[in-house]
């Protein structure tokens, strides 16, 4: 089963519990991905992080109800996941520019949110990258957390962090002096999140000899030893940076991990930029081990 056919799947389920409670680690589960690769896949294929598509979903349903039905509008709201009266006028006013009793009094056309009913997934056949492969020893890592809430919107978390990251110098804080025409910004998911909380961290920072000196403020992480499908992203622009990024990151769990004997070993993977460099390609790299293949 490709991409495209998992995230439909997904879509056709998240249709049929629009009533329900949806949560991000049940849908991301019945794809087969992990939390965070599932939100970067399904917004790079949709243009929408799961929770925007499945909140508008929803208010698309409820505009509906509103029109068919003299149900209240506090039992409409609750019926299609708000929690409180106020949170769905407010959702309501934002997506269709009128309060749900206005509408219903006026009962004017809306531009309703409709269901992807296909998915393009030429985002990432189109690419066909070959990684090195580099045994790395075990490093220390010092720099500044992020929290990237569990909302799918990671997609756009991650680049405003790393934004903030070189728009507030933050690497001047980290302890170690650099030379920036060689520093090597390392960005990386910190796994093993807790599943009780709505968030997990992203670190940007850099690699260091050992933690004497750093600042406080920063995080201090011991990445073990692994082996690594090292993949450089294709090359672009300013404008297409993020954009490349992002498919390649579909690329490797989509196309290469499916095509290949190797699988992730669930530590840490992480990407990593020289923001002087100027060249808009980074190196993702994905820590693997061979499948072990039933006879």
């Amino acid at each position: 089963m490709d991409c495209a056919e998992n995230l439909l799947n997904v879509i056709d389920y998240c249709e049929n519990n629009l009533d329900h409670e949806i949560s991000l680690e049940e849908i991301a589960f019945k794809a087969g991905y992990s939390v965070f690769h599932f939100c970067r896949l399904f917004q790079l294929a949709t243009g929408y992080a799961p929770k925007e598509y499945i909140s508008k979903r929803r208010l698309s349903r409820a505009a509906m109800e509103l029109y068919d039905t003299g149900s209240y509008i506090r039992d409409i709201g609750y019926k299609w996941g708000f929690n409180s009266h106020e949170n769905f006028i407010r959702a309501f006013k934002k997506q269709f520019g009128v309060s749900p009793s206005q509408y219903r009094e006026c009962k004017s056309s809306l531009n309703l949110f409709h269901r992807i009913e296909r998915i393009e997934n030429s985002f990432i056949h189109d690419l066909s990258l070959t990684p090195e492969f580099i045994d790395k020893p075990s490093f220390k890592l010092a720099g500044f957390l992020c929290p990237i809430w569990k909302d799918g919107t990671n997609n756009i978390d991650i680049p405003k962090h790393w934004n903030t990251y070189h728009g507030r110098r933050l690497y001047e804080r980290i302890g170690v002096r650099s030379d920036p025409v060689s520093r090597l910004d390392i960005g990386m998911t910190i796994r093993g999140y807790d599943h009780n909380i709505d968030c997990f961290s992203y670190i940007i920072g850099i690699e260091v000899n050992d933690f004497k000196g750093i600042n406080e403020e920063c995080a201090k992480i011991t990445v073990p030893a692994a082996r690594y499908a090292v993949f450089r992203t294709p090359p672009a622009d300013t404008h297409t940076f993020v954009r490349n990024i992002h498919m390649t990151w579909g690329y490797i769990y989509n196309i290469w991990f499916p095509q290949t004997v190797f699988k992730h070993t669930d530590t840490h993977e992480f990407e990593t930029y020289c923001e002087e460099s100027r060249t808009f390609s980074e190196e993702i790299w994905i820590p693997i081990e061979e499948r072990k293949i039933s006879k």
